[in-house]
Order: C-alpha cells, then structure tokens, then sequence
C-alpha cells in the first residue's frame, strides 16, 4: 500500500525526497514561551472601584466559594507537527509540514465528575501553494486533493483521515519582526496554529449556542484569549463574537512581566512582590479590534519555586459591551473570579511539570486528557 508521500509524487506536479522525517515541536531552541503578544500597553482601570490599590485580597472570598465553583467548562487546545519531507517544485524545494491537532473541553457538574464535554482531533498536512497548476482556485484544489488523499487503503486501514491540507505562501522569506530569516516552516506550522484556534472558538461558540455559559457557569480557557483570528464564524460580526466570550476566562500559566506597562512604568516587581491570594488591579488594553480586562493573581506562595513569578498568572477577559469598555468591569466579578481561581490551584506538586505551581487542576486534567489523543509520533510518521 502506498504513503502519502508516493500519493504526492503521483497527483501534483512535486518531487518528493524521502528526506529524513521528525517533530518540529522537539526540535526548537528552548526558550521560554509566553502567551503574550508583543507591545501590550495597559490602561489602568478596568474595574468598577477606581480606587488606587496595589493589592486586592481574595482570601475571605476564596472561603465563601471553597465546593461551590463557579467554573464548570475546562478547554485546552494543543498541537504537534512535523516536517516530514522536502518536496522540488521547478527549480525550489520545499518543506511537507504535518500535524496532529487536539482540543478538548471537560464539564465538571460537581465535585464528584469530570468528564469529557466535547473533543476535536484533526490530522493535516500544510503543503506549498505552487502545487496548485490546475487553474483552479486554491480552496477547491486543496480541498479536492484532501479527498483523494483520504481514499489512499493505508490511511482506511489505520483508520486515519486528513481534514485539511493547508496550502502556504511561496512567496520569497522575509525578515520577521525579530529580524531573523523567516523559514516556509514557520508559514505552515502558523496555518495549523490557526486551526487549532479555529477549533477552540468553536467549542466556545457551540457552549454558547446551546446556553450552557452564564454567571454560575463559566468557562476556563487555557492561556490567553488574544486570538489574531476573527473570521472563524462567518456571517456572525465582531460584536456578536464577543458576546461568545462573555463567561469565559483566559488563565495563562506563562507570561513575559516586562511586556506590560502602566503609567509607562514597568510592573513586573509588582507582580514579583505580590502576596499569596491577592491579585493587582484590572488593566485594559486593545488588541485586533477588542479590548481587554487583564489582572494578575498570585494562587501559591513562591517560598519553595524557583523563580518570582511562579504562583502567578495572567487572567484575562473580553469587555462585551460598551459600558464595560468604558466604565470596567465589575469589581466584585473580578474578585469572584480571582477567588474561584485561588480554590482551583493544584492540591499537589507534579514534579514531572516545571509549571506545577501555576497550575489549575481542572486545567491540568483537560491538558492531559487532551494530549493523550494524540497517536505516537513514530506511528503517524510511518504513514509518509
């Protein structure tokens, strides 16, 4: 039975190589990964008591909700890929970039359960674009080739199925905004981000449609909301989108202190000498068209970690309407929420999880439960 590879030489105008198959995501130089976008300025305030505080305490609130969450949806998006070949076109040579996409939410109802609400798992592949020469327009070329590529015996047999083919610029590389080459990786690995973003605003928006979000019902959404793309819900406007988000929560576990600014002064030692159960003010900024409450909140004291910054995170909302754009959102809201947050902290250390002291439990359960979707590396590369 033919790989995918040989499906390739054989329906579109490429020469593959056979070249030597690994995970992009194993690969990179270690660094340390934020959720932020780059450039946040902050615009302090985004809550209702104007008040200047450097701390707010959530502790007597955190007892009056211990058993009785407001949260009860946990979502979590995760993705591998790989480069699995170099294909010649012309004169130029390629990369094949393939991925496996998972995003999951779990539904708590109460204390006692936790379970799966609903899971996406999508394998894709992202091919260069010059391998459309049929004079058709792109989305129906790939989109064709996707179908013939799922008839291939192989992936019937092992009960694999493509979802999409992503088909990324060839244009020549350019210079990012670090100032270093870009690489065709990068543009096909940045189409199967996106569809794992696409993935999860649409498990928000089925949440929504069914009314299953409302104010004893929130939604923790693993790391930030800053999503760049808005046109995952076509024929539904930005305003509507919003709407969507009104009961959700963007925890993030990692964040960049010196990326934010209030007054034009830097925050960061105040998020590093923050006590346990208090968080700072509401901040607000604006990012692709929507604004932003942002606060930070320490759930652990960092006595035993081994940085500053760890028993924080970043907690983010959307301002759904224009009162809340301009008048902040409730503060008795954000230390509801701020307090919800403290009680879900991880009751243990995984020693296995540098981030253990950021960790939201119930998060932490949708994220393993999450990436144990995935199939084994050396099993999806055997399919090329």
């Amino acid at each position: 039975m033919e790989r995918i590879l040989n499906f390739l030489d054989k329906s579109t105008n490429g020469k593959c190589y056979k070249s030597f198959k690994y995970s992009l995501d194993d690969l990179e130089v270690p660094s340390l990964i934020y959720d932020d976008k780059p450039k946040i300025v902050l615009q302090p305030k985004a809550e209702t008591d104007k008040r200047k505080q450097k701390y707010i305490s959530v502790k007597e609130e955190a007892e009056k909700y211990k058993g009785n969450s407001i949260f009860k949806y946990f979502l979590d998006g995760s993705r591998k890929t790989y480069k699995v070949d170099d294909i010649a076109i012309g004169e130029r040579i390629y990369p094949i970039i393939a991925g496996q996409i998972a995003v999951g939410c779990c539904f708590r109802p109460n204390a006692e359960t936790f379970k799966c609400q609903k899971m996406e798992r999508h394998f894709v592949l992202s091919l260069p674009i010059m391998l459309n020469t049929d004079g058709l327009p792109d989305i129906p070329f790939f989109k064709d080739l996707t179908v013939e590529l799922n008839k291939n015996p192989l992936l019937r047999k092992m009960e694999v199925e493509f979802s999409n083919i992503f088909p990324y610029e060839t244009e020549l590389l350019k210079k990012n905004n670090s100032g270093d080459k870009e690489k065709y990786e990068d543009r096909g690995v940045a189409l199967i981000q996106n569809k794992m973003m696409d993935l999860e605003q649409e498990i928000v928006h089925g949440l929504w449609k069914d009314n299953l979000l409302n104010d004893t019902s929130y939604l923790i959404k693993d790391g930030s909301l800053e999503y760049s793309r808005r046109d995952s819900f076509k024929g539904h406007d930005l305003s509507r989108l919003k709407q969507h988000y009104k009961y959700v929560v963007g925890v993030s576990k990692s964040f960049n202190p010196e990326l934010f600014k209030s007054d034009n002064k830097s925050i960061a030692r105040t998020i590093a000498e923050m006590p346990e159960y208090h968080r700072t003010e509401a901040y607000k900024y604006e990012f692709e068209g929507t604004t932003f409450c942002v606060w930070y909140l320490r759930i652990r004291e960092n006595k035993f970690c081994d940085h500053q910054f760890a028993g924080v995170v970043k907690v983010e909302m959307i301002l759904t309407t224009e009162e809340e754009i301009e008048e902040g959102l409730s503060t008795d809201v954000i230390n509801q929420i701020s307090a919800n947050i403290v009680n879900e902290r991880n009751p243990v250390c995984y020693g296995s999880d540098k981030r253990w002291a950021n960790h939201i439990y119930p998060v932490y359960l949708t994220e393993s439960y999450v990436k144990s979707q995935y199939i084994g590396d050396s099993f999806f590369l055997n399919l090329f």
